[in-house]
């Protein structure tokens, strides 16, 4: 688990940018003034399929409310159209102490893994398509009377599916061009006996 805490400047407001990045291979989240920090569980979340996750949690400071502007479950598709399938997901999670007071928002980002099958967007519709840049999922703004706004900018940033190059693509069709004048000679050749 990664921890980011967000300290209030003087009397402006501080910005801090939290980007969760779905690189091919691995998965690593970058704070602005932290740097990036390598992440991710493989967790059989799915029977058949394995998710890899990515948890930061944000320290609530004495006094201070959150508010968000993204909803708790934030979906992350990869297609479009009815083909629109989730590759990503973002939850946001707040954690209580037994007084039932807040003490951390936990972020948690879950991704495909590179592996199917994967399921159809609710509805039929993400919240956003991946695209390969990053992204702005929203942010989450922590108020106290007298003091400094705190604001955790979330982005992400998704790899997307590698495409086949064109001359791959010619190659394979050549592929099957050869494989199919082989079988017609070869149907020709072996007459059927009487």
């Amino acid at each position: 688990m990664f921890i980011c805490t967000a300290m209030p400047a003087s009397a402006t407001a501080t910005q801090v940018t939290i980007t969760f990045n779905d690189a091919t291979d691995a998965l690593s989240v970058t704070t602005s003034g932290v740097g990036t920090t390598p992440c991710g569980s493989i967790v059989n979340f799915i029977p058949s399929s394995i998710v890899e996750t990515c948890t930061v949690n944000l320290p609530v400071l004495a006094g201070y409310t959150a508010t968000m502007n993204f909803l708790p479950l934030y979906f992350i598709g990869e297609g479009t159209g009815t083909n629109a399938k989730v590759s990503d997901m973002l939850t946001t999670m707040p954690v209580h102490d037994s007084h039932g007071t807040l003490t951390s928002i936990m972020l948690i980002f879950a991704s495909d893994g590179n592996v199917g099958p994967l399921v159809p967007c609710p509805y039929g519709v993400c919240n956003v398509t991946e695209n390969g840049m990053v992204q702005t999922v929203g942010a989450i703004t922590w108020t106290k009377t007298g003091s400094p706004t705190i604001v955790d900018t979330i982005k992400f940033k998704s790899d997307l599916a590698p495409v086949p190059e064109p001359a791959s693509l010619l190659l394979f069709g050549s592929g099957l061009g050869i494989g199919a004048v082989f079988l017609w000679r070869r149907r020709r050749l072996v007459a059927p006996s009487v």
